[in-house]
């Protein structure tokens, strides 16, 4: 798709795609409760709150808790709907939905009271940490009720000590616990009375023997919700030196057939399958990131000023949000040194974090400018802080209604597969939100880092590069759809779904599907929007409808966070500014590129120039064969060389007149003076003499060129005819003469300095007798100076042998291009200097 259609589609957004936007949040709505475990169960009351409810209960019971200390936190009980609805045939196909709103929650708080570590260690879960240092912990449902209570057989010393062991029973579960008296009555195990106390209509005692006992209290009034049954286990002590007829431990409560969970050892750690398949596709996806921004850094394609800022701001958010839920919970377990060693700890994980993000970012950005991907300027607008315009405005309300579409396609999805849905923020935890500082900030940071990072690495990047792959939409399409619910199923904890890893699998695919649709044809922000939403819409809901003023005011913090986008969409979308009317955003590395593109195209060009003036075929001329090379060091160079047919005028014969030529220095200023030299010298080489040459070209170039430039040139006349060559030479190569196997280097007159390097120098020249079978070589010194690996140079080993070497009775081309293989060779085709080269064999 092109980006001028692509952003026509942002700027005019779809009605008819916004109402079904709408229409899958009702369809949400209504579903839920099919399919929700937070359904008809709000979060009734502040952590904070049921902690002090907590320590009253444990204050009763004897528990030291001055000397210990609490932490509280948010579960969801899968394991207990599973318990009601296996035990019970008619309660088969009942949803949480039920449960939650006849007295049955499975959802609620745990509190744990346990020392405090004495040393550094793991941060477990609830249950390691209870087995390993707690004394108690409480587990209150979503009605306020303490459902289950567990003491510690080793460290708890809750127990009760008086004459009335019922009467306490019946303040501990009526009172403390929560549950109506009217509802309840004490039933079996039967309990042997004392007379007196039927007459006198008082309470009964309970008469215990030397094993555990319980105290049983059965739901009496079917038309109130609640558990079946509330049972207290006590196991007597020693009363024989007690004032007291019960001296008894209390070892636990229950709630219904809610079985006290095993025990486990603090050392021993379990890999769940969730958490394998987490860490395989994590593997996967960090391959996939740092691999592709590893190839867009080598290519020198990143945009390391938003790689930076989107690193800072992902280490410092994600790091804050681990800590506002790790300070009211598992800090309190620990000593201040402890804490902030784990700080430090918690830091280089949001740091690891954020360079994930960064990098699937910065390499998205860089894939998409490539594939000139239409959200681009959007993007760069965002960037640039102009967010009050049509495109982002666009992009920004396009999302909601995409999350609305995703919403109904969830709900719908989870109803037909017959699945339940329970919201969890990582691997280890549940809905650990709920019990941090402030779970409103923690619901909108989670959702800003988890929609960033999955959106752009799970869906953008791997449609980028499916791109560079396929290069066809619908294989992109689908492809990525496909890719992106795998990564999402393995690694996405935003919820957990019940059922095998297909099922989950398969009502991912049906979630990736808009989400992906909507980065295909509506870019990467509303993409992002769009997940954003879906993540604070579906946590917010269990923070609405409390009693519990504090709780519902997090409610309206994920309210605010939600509305606050969709504020400025509208007004970017409603105002008058368009993006098309603002400077388009190039980034330093596409200016870079540029640069070096025109650098090259220029480069291409000077080649090109450079090699037109050199002759472009070997002139042919009586009684001489004649070839020639230039071999550049770089992409031109400073050599240039030139051979022509001109009439002498002393001896009216057609001779061979030449010009080889080196300036200083190399690549494109070396090659500008080189095409200005031959300039020069072209507008003489026809009617001059050498000497005449040299003598009147010197003064332009001592004045045209700088102090640190100078030009060695040779030219000469090569008359085969009368066996005549004349030479003149300004500080070249002198040339060499092969004859009869015999190598001689031919002198030339004084002055010889090079051309530039004096304002007025009167060059000479001088004649030589050539004969049939004579090989004249001229050359650059890149010949001599060339070097091997071992920085040997050419001259010092082969050249003398190279040279004798040379077969005379083979053609001039097949002499010039012998040479030019030994030298490629000798020099691994990495030449140190310009080379240049003229053959010319007499015959």
């Amino acid at each position: 798709m092109s980006p001028q259609r692509k952003e026509s589609q942002i700027l005019k957004p779809s009605f008819i795609f916004s109402y079904v936007g709408l229409l899958g949040c009702i369809i949400y709505i209504l579903l839920r409760p099919s399919f929700d475990f937070h359904s008809a169960a709000p979060i009734y009351e502040s952590s904070v709150n049921v902690s002090e409810r907590a320590s009253s209960i444990a204050s009763r019971v004897d528990l030291p808790v001055d000397s210990l200390v609490s932490m509280t936190q948010r579960y969801s009980d899968s394991r207990l709907f599973e318990n009601l609805t296996a035990e019970d045939a008619s309660r088969a196909g009942t949803t949480p939905h039920v449960f939650n709103r006849v007295g049955m929650p499975l959802n609620g708080w745990d509190v744990l009271f346990a020392e405090k570590y004495q040393q550094a260690a793991g941060l477990m879960d609830a249950e390691a940490t209870f087995q390993s240092i707690g004394h108690a912990m409480f587990r209150f449902d979503n009605e306020g009720r303490v459902s289950l209570a567990r003491f510690h057989p080793d460290r708890s010393t809750a127990g009760y000590s008086g004459d009335d062991l019922l009467g306490f029973s019946h303040e501990l579960v009526f009172d403390k616990f929560g549950y109506n008296p009217l509802s309840y009555r004490q039933t079996k195990p039967q309990m042997p009375l004392i007379e007196s106390e039927l007459m006198s209509g008082e309470p009964p005692s309970v008469i215990l023997e030397e094993t555990p006992e319980r105290v049983v209290f059965s739901r009496v009034n079917q038309t109130v919700p609640g558990p079946d049954s509330l049972v207290i286990r006590f196991r007597p002590l020693d009363v024989s030196d007690s004032e007291h007829q019960f001296n008894v431990e209390i070892l636990g409560f229950r709630a219904h057939n809610l079985e006290d969970r095993p025990a486990e050892s603090a050392s021993g750690f379990e890999i769940s399958s969730s958490q394998i398949s987490f860490l395989i596709t994590a593997m996967l996806m960090l391959l996939l990131v740092f691999g592709m921004s590893i190839r867009q850094i080598f290519r020198g394609r990143i945009e390391w000023k938003r790689f930076t800022i989107l690193v800072f701001l992902f280490t410092i958010i994600g790091w804050l949000w681990l800590v506002l839920f790790y300070y009211p919970t598992y800090y309190q377990l620990f000593s201040d040194g402890v804490v902030i060693f784990d700080l430090f700890q918690q830091l280089m994980i949001a740091l690891f974090m954020a360079l994930y993000s960064g990098l699937a970012y910065v390499a998205w950005e860089s894939l998409a400018r490539e594939q000139n991907n239409g959200q681009i300027p959007v993007m760069d607008a965002i960037w640039s802080g102009n967010i009050i315009n049509r495109q982002v405005g666009a992009s920004v309300l396009s999302g909601y209604a995409v999350a609305g579409l995703i919403l109904g396609i969830f709900a719908v999805g989870a109803y037909a597969l017959g699945v339940f849905v329970i919201q969890s923020d990582s691997v280890a935890f549940s809905h650990r939100e709920a019990a941090s500082l402030v779970p409103g900030l923690n619901v909108t940071m989670n959702g800003w880092m988890s929609s960033m990072m999955y959106v752009i690495a799970h869906v953008a990047l791997i449609y980028c590069i499916t791109a560079l792959i396929t290069g066809k939409n619908w294989i992109q399409f689908f492809v990525t759809i496909l890719i992106a619910a795998f990564a999402f199923t393995g690694s996405g904890y935003f919820f957990v779904i019940t059922g095998d890893f297909w099922t989950k699998y398969l009502l991912i695919t049906l979630i990736c599907f808009p989400l992906v649709l909507s980065y295909r044809y509506l870019g990467l922000t509303s993409a992002v929007i769009a997940w954003f939403v879906v993540l604070l819409f579906t946590k917010m809901l269990p923070f609405v409808n409390s009693s519990d003023p504090s709780v519902l005011f997090e409610s309206f913090i994920i309210s605010g966070a939600l509305i606050v986008p969709f504020v400025v969409g509208l007004t970017g979308y409603l105002s008058k500014k368009s993006l098309k009317n603002t400077r388009r955003y190039v980034p330093k590395y596409e200016e870079k590129l540029k640069k070096q593109l025109r650098y090259e195209q220029e480069l291409q060009i000077a080649k090109e120039s450079q090699f037109a003036l050199l002759p472009q075929k070997n002139p042919q001329f009586s009684g001489m064969d004649v070839h020639g090379f230039f071999l550049p060091s770089f992409e031109v160079g400073g050599d240039f060389y030139d051979i022509i047919s001109v009439q002498d005028d002393e001896s009216d014969n057609s001779v061979l007149a030449l010009a080889i030529v080196d300036v200083s220095g190399k690549a494109m200023q070396a090659a500008f003076n080189a095409v200005f030299t031959s300039g020069l010298l072209l507008s003489r080489i026809s009617s001059d003499q050498p000497e005449e040459i040299l003598t009147r070209a010197n003064p332009t170039l001592y004045y045209k060129t700088d102090s640190k430039t100078f030009v060695t040139c040779q030219t000469a006349r090569v008359d085969a005819a009368r066996g005549i060559l004349t030479l003149a030479n300004a500080g070249h190569c002198p040339p060499f003469l092969i004859r009869d196997g015999n190598v001689t280097e031919i002198k030339s007159a004084e002055p010889r300095f090079p051309l530039g390097i004096r304002e007025h120098v009167n060059y000479k020249s001088t004649t030589h007798d050539i004969q049939k079978g004579d090989l004249l070589i001229f050359y650059s010194d890149g010949l001599p100076e060339a070097k091997n690996k071992r920085s040997v140079r050419f001259e010092e080993e082969s050249l003398g042998k190279l040279l004798s070497s040379i077969d005379t009775n083979s053609s001039a081309k097949e002499i010039s291009e012998h040479i030019k293989k030994e030298i490629l060779e000798f020099s691994n085709y990495e030449l140190a200097d310009d080379t240049t080269l003229i053959i010319i064999k007499i015959g």
